[in-house]
């Protein structure tokens, strides 16, 4: 039996077989063992032991990974041409609307696999004037901008991790057979932007099956800006930057790249201890603002307190005022929230008093220590502090001194109520804003500010929308829903008075 021979009845068993090729045979002494159907197993072997000869297990193993995903691309393909021969050329009726018949086309899908070409008409709505054109298989099939769910779904983990030509190549690495780079990068764009504009919806939908941490006590806010190179264009006529080598191909329209303050959120759960034990994670570009990861936060509170109404909540951030105004605006506006507190991280609040000792006739570092030692047991330390502040001050110190301090005894002025901390951290509040801080390195540190990376909003928004989902563990839940709501019909024929 040649070649083709036997890949025709390996197609034919797989296609033929009613029973499950794949099922779980429980073993109490070892590791469950997949078993699949003996025809399938005995058409596969013969196939690889053709395609191998005598190779080692290394050559058999690629060989069967490449025959699997021969094998598995021909039934892909040959269950969408099924769903287009189930649809007909007649009407349709795609979630209860009518559709016709509009021009017969062709469509290259892509897997993780490889490429699915299929045959397949375009529908238009009955009633409507040149109304909108539908693919009934798109529909039926849950094809999210023309690629299968699994790799949709894998496009999207990538796209929240790293770079496309990392996806392209770890893909390849693992016997997978993606499509181009370029490809991945667009269609990575096309579902993070769709998850961002549907983030309200899927965020709810993963929302409703979780749960908070055993022990926990405290939700710990906090809101805070990190910067992100972004690609801005330049005027048409903006001479060229000098190059050593003559350009190959056209000039890119010229442009330069600027730091933007993009926004980041965090809510975690804390215990008695004020020990962290969960985070949720929120990230937001420059132009889109603070909001959406407000209205998320919010959203998350909302559910903590359903669960556990007697939670405590507590706001721990630097000083910037702006991050305040908008937190506790939202605070504010939330039903479910009626009492929370108020911390300037324990950090950032050093540093301020550390600009001040350093001021101050004396030993910088005997003055922190006792201030700190005072704050960490006394509330009302802090107005001593305040009160030495002004009286060093008085005493006509050089301008330059003298200004240090008055600027540092503005921040306290402003800052005081904020930083009462003994009363809080024996309550058991964490006062620091470690969690925030870390999240602006998970979000853009790790994964949008690597070496050479720049930045269109649309595309940092995407991938901001995946690395949100993905690191708060909502992802695979979110893609599930997407699909369903947005990419998914009930298609069906219409049977012809004829019939």
């Amino acid at each position: 039996m040649g070649a083709p021979d036997r890949m025709v009845e390996l197609r034919h068993i797989l296609h033929r077989t009613k029973a499950p090729m794949l099922k779980i045979v429980p073993d109490t002494n070892s590791p469950a063992k997949p078993v699949v159907s003996y025809p399938l197993a005995a058409a596969f072997r013969a196939e690889v032991d053709a395609r191998v000869g005598a190779g080692d297990f290394a050559s058999r193993e690629e060989a069967a990974l490449a025959l699997a995903n021969e094998v598995v691309r021909a039934d892909l393909t040959a269950a969408l041409e099924r769903q287009v021969a189930e649809h007909g050329t007649g009407d349709v009726l795609i979630d209860g609307e009518l559709y016709r018949f509009h021009v017969q086309g062709s469509k290259t899908y892509a897997s993780l696999v490889g490429p699915l070409p299929v045959e397949r008409p375009t529908f238009r709505k009955v009633g409507a004037r040149n109304g909108p054109t539908v693919v009934a298989l798109d529909r039926a099939a849950g094809l999210m901008h023309d690629t299968t769910p699994a790799l949709a779904a894998r496009i999207a983990r990538g796209k929240a991790k790293d770079p496309s030509r990392d996806l392209y190549d770890d893909l390849v690495a693992s016997h997978r057979v993606p499509p181009s780079r370029s490809t991945l990068e667009k269609k990575g764009n096309a579902i993070g932007a769709a998850l961002h504009w549907r983030k309200t919806v899927v965020e709810a939908a993963a929302r409703r099956s979780e749960t908070l941490p055993e022990g926990a006590r405290t939700l710990v806010l906090g809101l805070d800006r990190t910067s992100s190179p972004m690609e801005e264009d330049l005027p048409a006529d903006t001479p060229p930057r000098p190059r050593k080598k003559p350009r190959v191909r056209k000039a890119p329209p010229p442009v330069e790249v600027n730091y933007r303050m993009a926004f980041v959120g965090t809510m975690a759960s804390a215990d008695a201890d004020g020990d962290v034990l969960s985070t949720y994670r929120y990230g937001a570009t420059a132009a889109d603002g603070p909001g959406a990861i407000l209205h998320a936060m919010m959203q998350d509170i909302r559910h903590a307190l359903r669960q556990e109404p007697s939670l405590r909540i507590v706001v721990v951030q630097d000083a910037a005022k702006e991050m305040w105004t908008h937190v506790v605006a939202a605070l504010e506006a939330e039903p479910s929230v009626s009492h929370w507190e108020e911390l300037v991280d324990h950090y950032h609040a050093m540093g301020h008093l550390w600009a001040a000792a350093e001021a101050m006739e004396g030993d910088t570092k005997t003055i922190i220590t006792d201030w700190k030692a005072a704050l960490r047991h006394d509330d009302d330390a802090i107005d001593a502090i305040k009160r030495t502040l002004e009286r060093e001050i008085s005493r006509g110190y050089f301008p330059k001194y003298r200004i240090a301090m008055e600027d540092e005894l503005t921040f306290i002025t402003n800052n005081s109520v904020r930083m009462r901390y003994a009363s809080l951290r024996d309550a058991g509040f964490p006062i620091g804003s470690g969690v925030t801080e870390g999240a602006c390195k998970s979000f853009f540190s790790i994964r949008c500010k690597r070496s050479g990376q720049r930045w269109r909003n649309p595309g940092l928004r995407a991938t901001l929308a995946c690395r949100t989902l993905l690191l708060n563990g909502r992802l695979d839940r979110a893609i599930v829903t997407l699909r369903r709501r947005d990419y998914s019909s009930h298609v069906q024929a219409v049977p012809s008075l004829a019939a």
